[in-house]
């Protein structure tokens, strides 16, 4: 798996083993490049959904 978080919480990466590719921006960026709660929980459930 390989990808990159960016600035306000975007990710986008692609998982070659699966066939995965997931990527999200939000319309209002925030401060940091901290990992952002609506990210982590939209892979959580697409991770689920796949497997």
């Amino acid at each position: 798996m390989f990808g990159f978080s960016g600035l306000g919480g975007s990710l986008g990466f692609a998982d070659p083993g699966t066939g995965l590719a997931f990527g999200y921006a939000m319309n209002h960026i925030s401060q940091g490049m901290a990992p952002d709660p609506r990210a982590e929980r939209l892979v959580t459930a697409v991770r689920a959904a796949v497997s």
